[in-house]
């Protein structure tokens, strides 16, 4: 049932992005029989209702269905409220959000013993080549005064994150990018960015240091740039854990980093994981799911609410250390040996 459900979600999902102006269950139902499922309106209602906690659908006027999107520039998800001169925050770059690519089906391994043959080598090459990809986070980190040469914040109007089933697509007008930073994407030759959620950030209280960042997970993403925007191809991908910041969280946090992890991936759904047990991690997180986690983990050091569909709109330039509310853009910083073994 549950293979089912999360199919007839993707689908749903799919119709209501082609419907701006939304649609009923009724009017969804007779989509899809035209399309040849066979749905009934029970099944369409709970895939909505599914939907609508993990945040990517929400009911409107005259009971139509719509994909959630920001009820306008003035909520910037943050609460609280911005105080003090433009010079001391830094804004994100609004952008929309549409859904991308649907993931392509894993080839299934037989069971048993594998005879080592070149076919099997190039059926097992994309799997390796993916779990680069996701497995290695690199080592992003910037300090803030570099907004806007080294990385940018972004403000989805929908949600943005991808699901098990299909990824996403972020459009980012080009004439909103600054200068310097477009100068960055014409030199990444690696063709990939790292879309980074949320923010952890650090201020020294060593006066001469700059405040700095790292995200807590990213998601290694294609682009491509038109003449009028900049176009971020998000994977149907779960986070991949900056590992930099988890190993941080022993010496600064006092975690075991094991019992974190276990606990931020979902492998302990019953919040009584002991560091000796063999659980097995789900096989896909969003990123709602995730965030939800961190938030409980670390408490009163979140200064926005970690909520993945309502992206702040400004962050402060010399901010209080702890964790916010931003969805950052960067170069891919993946190891040189991560990026040539993609590449081989």
């Amino acid at each position: 049932m549950e293979g089912h459900d999360s199919t007839l979600q993707d689908q749903l999902l799919h119709l209501l992005d082609h419907v701006p102006n939304g649609a009923t269950v009724e009017r969804l139902r007779s989509l899809m029989q035209t399309g040849g499922s066979h749905a009934g309106k029970a099944d369409i209602a709970r895939a909505l209702r599914g939907l609508s906690e993990r945040g990517l659908v929400q009911i409107g006027v005259a009971r139509k269905w719509h994909i959630r999107r920001r009820m306008g520039a003035a909520t910037d998800g943050s609460g609280f409220d911005p105080t003090g001169t433009p010079a001391n925050w830094l804004a994100a770059i609004p952008c929309s959000a549409l859904l991308g690519e649907a993931a392509e089906p894993e080839e299934a391994i037989p069971e048993g013993k594998l005879v080592p043959d070149r076919d099997l080598l190039k059926r097992l090459l994309p799997y390796y080549q993916e779990a680069l990809r996701a497995g290695d986070g690199g080592s992003p980190f910037d300090v803030l005064a570099r907004h806007g040469d080294g990385f940018v914040f972004l403000q989805p109007d929908a949600p943005w994150w991808p699901t098990r089933t299909r990824g996403r697509i972020l459009r980012v007008p080009l004439s909103r990018v600054p200068g310097s930073f477009q100068s960055v994407l014409a030199k990444n030759n690696g063709k990939k960015l790292l879309l980074g959620y949320p923010l952890h950030a650090i201020t020294p209280r060593n006066a001469d240091t700059q405040p700095f960042f790292r995200p807590v997970t990213i998601f290694r993403s294609r682009f491509s740039v038109t003449e009028t925007h900049l176009e971020i191809l998000v994977p149907a991908m779960s986070p991949a854990i900056v590992q930099d910041w988890l190993r941080d969280q022993r010496k600064y946090g006092g975690w075991d980093v094991t019992r974190l992890r276990s606990w931020l991936l979902l492998e302990d759904q019953r919040g009584d994981l002991q560091e000796e047990d063999d659980v097995a991690p789900l096989d896909f997180v969003e990123i709602p799911a995730f965030a939800a986690r961190l938030a409980a983990a670390v408490g009163r050091d979140q200064y926005q609410p970690l909520t993945p569909g309502a992206i702040a709109r400004l962050i402060p330039k010399v901010p209080k250390t702890g964790y916010y509310n931003a969805l950052v853009l960067m170069p891919d910083s993946g190891s040189k040996y991560t990026r040539s073994a993609i590449v081989d």
